[in-house]
């Protein structure tokens, strides 16, 4: 293994795509309800036009920085960082990177395979990584190079505190 290898991470995106989503949906049907001739009237309350431009105001705002915390997610993803004795993560919390770094002896890897197949191929369904302080599961698709990040953490196995391979599903597909 070479000393130094640093794997990118990307973020969980759901919430901000679906807080985006609402939020432009809401917007145009405030701003639609304002258009019409007669008043709006949304859950048997009726609005009058300002009203409905202020909800839809605060409503864009909130699809804007919905659309702005996506972009800042995908321009800033966390590391998985395996140096000669040290394993560090680096993700994101609110606006600020916060970094988790201990010796490898202090985390645990648990690498579930879907079959022997997957495994052979480095293709895993999740990897749990346990450390002080941090216990997460990261998919394969949250790094971009999978396959290299299980054969590390395969190539690491007896200097960390614990490893588990798990094949899933025992007979070849």
């Amino acid at each position: 293994m070479s000393e130094h290898c640093a794997f990118s991470v990307r973020p969980p995106t759901g919430t901000g795509w679906l807080t985006a989503a609402v939020a432009c949906i809401v917007t145009g049907e405030l701003l639609f309800e304002r258009h019409k001739d007669a008043n709006a009237v949304l859950f048997t309350i009726p609005f009058a036009d300002s009203e409905l431009l202020a909800m839809a105001a605060v409503s864009g705002l909130v699809a804007l920085l919905a659309v702005a915390w996506l972009v800042w997610s995908y321009l800033r993803p966390g590391q998985l960082v395996l140096d000669a004795d040290t394993v560090s993560r680096t993700r994101r919390r609110r606006l600020r990177q916060h970094t988790i770094a201990a010796p490898m002896s202090a985390w645990k890897v648990r690498v579930v395979y879907f079959s022997p197949r997957d495994q052979a191929q480095g293709t895993f369904k999740k990897l749990g990584l346990s450390g002080p302080g941090l216990h997460e599961v990261l998919l394969f698709g949250d790094f971009d190079g999978g396959e290299k990040v299980a054969q590390q953490m395969r190539a690491l196995a007896g200097r960390l505190g614990g490893y588990d391979a798990i094949v899933e599903r025992q007979t070849p597909v």
